[in-house]
């Protein structure tokens, strides 16, 4: 099969999440960082038909640049990578290793028993320009924390630093509003999502972004639990 360039810019995305995968025999691809704050499900258009588990993401990727036009067989131990005359067998991992960085099971469990559960009690629309402003402002000014609330029912995104208050904040007043009064923190650093638009929906303890282009979700642990208004 060849991977069709958005399965592998979300595969890229997923390695930056966490560098061992576990891929499933679906359409489906998932995958949480190593805190377990922060996890993601994509379909995709392809269909994995064994069980891949790979330790080195970043380097299974690399390989597959190698070729113009790659085009995968998923065996059994490993995915031969072929165009033309060239071809590259790389192996499985072996799946006990993932376990060091990847709690793949608990992930699992989550997004089938879990995920859908959830109630949230409020949403609203997250723009990838709004996402790109707050990681700037995060990073040129060493901002360690972020919050998304709500004043007079508009939401407000603020990044600034808890724990020395003289460097300062960033502010993003949007034009989005939201049913419920609410108030959040979480770590922006943690939310490594695809570029896209979201819809975000507000629960207890998490975030949930929806992808408006991609499909894909990402789940992302608050720091305390949701304060909600009336």
């Amino acid at each position: 099969m060849k991977l069709s360039d958005k399965t592998t810019k979300l595969l890229k995305n997923f390695s930056s999440i966490n560098n061992s995968i576990l891929l499933v025999p679906s359409n489906t691809i998932f995958v949480s960082s190593h805190e377990d704050n922060f996890c993601a499900r994509a379909k995709i258009e392809e269909e994995i038909p064994v069980e891949v588990p790979i330790y080195d993401f970043s380097t299974f990727l690399a390989v597959l640049s190698m070729f113009k036009e790659p085009v995968c067989s998923f065996r059994d131990k490993y995915v031969l990578i072929q165009q033309g005359k060239h071809c590259a067998h790389y192996r499985y991992s072996d799946k006990t290793l993932l376990k060091h960085r990847y709690n793949y099971d608990k992930t699992q469990n989550f997004l089938n028993n879990v995920a859908h559960k959830i109630e949230y009690k409020t949403e609203f629309e997250m723009s990838q320009a709004s996402v790109s402003a707050l990681r700037r402002a995060q990073n040129i000014m060493n901002l360690g924390n972020t919050k998304v609330f709500t004043k007079e029912g508009f939401v407000i995104f603020e990044v600034y630093d808890g724990a020395n208050s003289s460097l300062g904040n960033y502010v993003i007043e949007t034009e989005q509003k939201s049913s419920v009064e609410f108030s959040a923190e979480f770590s922006l650093k943690e939310f490594l999502a695809i570029e896209d638009d979201y819809a975000v929906k507000v629960g207890d303890m998490n975030l949930l972004f929806e992808g408006k282009n991609v499909p894909v979700n990402y789940w992302l642990s608050t720091y305390d639990a949701v304060e909600f208004g009336e």
